[in-house]
Parts: structure tokens; C-alpha cells; sequence
């Protein structure tokens, strides 16, 4: 079977949580992009996101985007999967620079599927617990060099 048809046939097949995710789609306008405290910004930002989730599972991608040249620019994935109140997941930081300097990153962080020219990418998988106290551990695993 043709490759486009059998997925064509998988997504059939799904189940109807599957088949009809709900979707969450907006934006923000901030004046300032600040990040678990610090100001990365120096400018007003745009921050679109869009998120699918079909049951358990959630996928979707977030960004922020300076509306000067003074601010800093994120593109991030993240998926996660919810079982009662555990979740896993991970997220994919992306920071695209018009500095090739950045990071050790050779084009900049120009080439958004490149993980391997350093300083573009961060990734963080993490662990969360839903309940009578909130508590999530999460570390950068990938292009951290202080596993932060």
C-alpha cells in the first residue's frame, strides 16, 4: 500500500478521541518577554501558541517574538501524555540569533531541524504530579552544559 494511503488508513482507524482533538489557538502581546524571572526581551513581543490534545495526550508549540531588533526570539515544541495525575513529556527550546556567535551555533540557529551545531536546541523532559501539591521535575538533557 502507497505510503499516503496507509496513513490516510491509520487515521481512520484511530479512535474517535484521536480523531477530533481539541485545538487551543491564540496569542499575546507582552511588553517585555520575561522567563522564570529574567527580562530576555528589552522590547514587546508577540507570543502565538497552538496545542492539540486527544485524550491523554497534549503536543503543541509556543513562541515568542520580539517586535524590535532588541528582544530575543523563541520557538518551542513540547508533547506530554497524562495518566490520572502523572504526566511525561518533554520540550523542544528552539532560540533562533541573527548572531552566529550564539551558543557555538555556526548559522545562528538559521536551520531549525539541526540539533547538531550546538546552541540552537535545548531539550527538557520532565516528570509532573497533579495533585494535593503540584511538584515537577525537569532538567535540560540536551545542549545545556550545566544540565541546568
Amino acid at each position: 500500500m502507497p505510503r499516503p494511503l496507509f496513513a490516510l488508513a491509520l487515521l481512520l482507524a484511530a479512535p474517535p478521541a484521536l480523531a477530533q482533538p481539541d485545538v487551543a489557538l491564540g496569542a499575546d502581546l507582552v511588553s517585555r518577554y520575561v522567563w522564570r524571572g529574567l527580562d530576555f526581551g528589552q522590547s514587546a513581543a508577540a507570543q502565538p501558541y497552538i496545542e492539540l490534545t486527544a485524550g491523554g495526550l497534549t503536543a503543541g508549540t509556543w513562541g515568542s517574538f520580539a517586535i524590535s531588533g532588541a528582544g530575543a526570539n523563541e520557538l518551542d515544541l513540547y508533547a506530554s501524555y497524562t495518566f490520572g495525575p502523572l504526566s511525561v513529556g518533554v520540550t523542544d527550546y528552539y532560540f533562533p540569533s541573527a548572531d552566529p556567535a550564539v551558543g557555538g551555533d555556526v548559522d545562528g540557529g538559521a536551520d531549525v531541524f539541526n540539533y547538531g551545531d550546538g546552541g540552537a536546541h535545548v531539550i527538557e523532559p520532565f516528570v509532573s504530579y497533579d495533585g494535593p501539591v503540584s511538584l515537577t521535575l525537569a532538567t535540560n538533557a540536551f545542549n545545556d552544559d550545566d544540565v541546568s
